[in-house]
């Protein structure tokens, strides 16, 4: 019997990751952020450490990130062709995140059908799809370690003889990305609520958090010193210009939730929430409700971007989702559809999947003929030349084009990042050469990348400046992608 289980749970992950290979490999092009992620793995590939001081970004800058998800890139990246590693082993992460809400809902239900179906669509639900597929995000990682942190916690609670494991985890997570205070703010809510509902942490339980802080607060300090030092408590914000910002933490509206999560996963989530809050049940399921408030606190505060944090909403939703299925099969036992089981969990089930997916997906990655207009320019211009584009467009020109950007979406320690982005804007959306020119002699441009992105993120059609052929010229244009080079300058005083 456990082998067909065995073979059932890897054929139900084997389809979520040939979907999202599928999905993945219809182009041939990253998420806009993933650029800088590429760049990371090659320089790693070639010097063996990460690209902490960068030539190109910023026309130059220092770089703090947690190192991991990088090196395992890199690390396949030196058996296979970098292209196929990008586009495989982040799915393959994701499919990793599957199998440990598997491990999760089997211990806390202990029914293996509800944590396979729970498993399956929880791999395959539009935010987790748009998030993690080619965006080569360090969430990929980060999210099945939180799962993994969260699981061999509820096996150290039971064994102690499982703690060796769980301390190795805590120890790597904060290698992987700031995410490691995830663990931290979930298990501190789960403390609350415990204690609330009269289920005081037992011993290990406390020391395990305890160090967990402790190991995770101070080892991210000493990563992040220089940022932290800078910025301060503002490093929460990432010294994300507020103009970004505000397109950052949009609003969340209930029909965008919907469409990302679910509409079930959502309702199931929260009903569950509700009944544990009035009603006392398994120590376990308040830590999952513990992650959950966790994260609905984060985004209604804007203390996370809404992708980021609706992401991990959404997964530990799912994980709720799973308790649901076990109480609506245990009411279906107790009425007439007692003699129609299969028909009614069959029915149960393809609406629960039909949720999930009537409604399209956020598109974030850029043109493959944006792609080939930087590639071009990297040909066509000079190593030491600097590119003018939008944020998401930075990490592209650095590692399509190699060559300096302006800005793009890393804007830890860059001093006075709210002139330059205003100075930016007024770059886009000013008819004044004088001023165009004399902004761009200001950070040195050497080209202008006009793109689709730019036209509709700055609401225009045309650069007006750029119609003196005294002092730009347009060297390329494919499919509203369009080159500009500079041929005036300012010399400053």
């Amino acid at each position: 019997m456990w082998r067909k289980k065995y073979y059932l749970l890897v054929g139900l992950l084997s389809v979520v990751l040939v979907i999202r290979l599928f999905i993945a490999f219809q182009s041939s092009t990253f998420a806009y952020g993933g650029y800088a992620m590429l760049r990371q793995v090659t320089y790693i590939l070639t010097y063996f450490f990460p690209l902490y001081q960068d030539p190109l970004s910023y026309g130059g800058r220092q770089l703090v990130f947690s190192p991991l998800f990088p090196y395992i890139l890199a690390l396949f990246g030196s058996i296979f062709p970098i292209w196929w590693v990008a586009k495989v082993v982040p799915n393959v992460l994701a499919v990793v995140t599957s199998l440990f809400v598997f491990l999760i809902l089997r211990r806390l239900t202990r029914h293996e059908g509800v944590a396979l179906f729970s498993a399956f669509v929880t791999g395959l639900f539009p935010l987790f799809l748009t998030a993690t597929v080619s965006t080569l995000s360090p969430h990929t990682l980060a999210l099945p370690f939180l799962l993994a942190c969260i699981y061999c916690y509820f096996l150290v609670c039971d064994n102690v003889a499982h703690l060796p494991v769980l301390l190795v985890l805590i120890a790597v997570f904060p290698f992987v990305h700031l995410s490691a205070l995830f663990l931290i703010g979930g298990l501190f809510f789960y403390w609350i609520i415990s204690i609330v509902q009269g289920l005081a942490p037992r011993k290990i339980e406390r020391e395990v958090i305890l160090f967990d802080t402790i190991y995770t607060l101070w080892l991210l300090f000493l990563l992040y010193k220089k940022a932290f030092l800078v910025h301060g408590l503002a490093l929460i914000w990432q010294n994300i210009p507020s103009a970004v910002l505000n397109a950052y933490f949009e609003p969340i509206s209930v029909i965008s939730s919907f469409a990302s999560i679910g509409i079930l996963p959502i309702i199931f989530g929260t009903y569950i929430v509700y009944k544990y809050t009035f009603t006392k049940g398994e120590w376990e399921w308040y830590v999952i409700i513990g992650f959950v408030l966790f994260f609905f606190m984060l985004l209604s505060f804007k203390l996370l971007e809404p992708i980021v944090g609706s992401l991990y909403l959404g997964i530990f939703l799912f994980i709720l989702s799973g308790k649901y299925f076990c109480l609506a099969l245990d009411y279906i036992e107790k009425t007439k559809l007692a003699d129609y089981k299969r028909v009614s969990v069959m029915l149960f089930c393809m609406l629960f999947v039909i949720s999930l997916f009537a409604f399209p997906k956020e598109n974030n990655h850029p043109s493959q003929e944006l792609v080939d207009a930087l590639g071009w320019l990297g040909e066509y211009s000079q190593p030491q030349e600097t590119v003018l584009g939008t944020v998401e467009e930075g990490d592209i020109i650095t590692a399509v084009a190699v060559r300096k950007n302006v800005w793009d979406s890393q804007f830890l320690l860059i001093p006075a990042i709210e002139q330059r982005a205003n100075d930016i804007t007024q770059l886009f959306q000013t008819a004044s050469e004088i001023t165009a020119v004399t902004l761009l002699s200001k950070y040195g441009v050497n080209y202008i990348l006009f793109s689709p992105n730019a036209q509709k993120q700055y609401s225009l059609s045309e650069l007006v400046y750029t119609t003196d052929e005294n002092c730009f010229t347009k060297i390329y244009e494919k499919n509203d992608v369009r080159i500009y080079k500079v041929l005036c300058t300012v010399k400053a005083l």
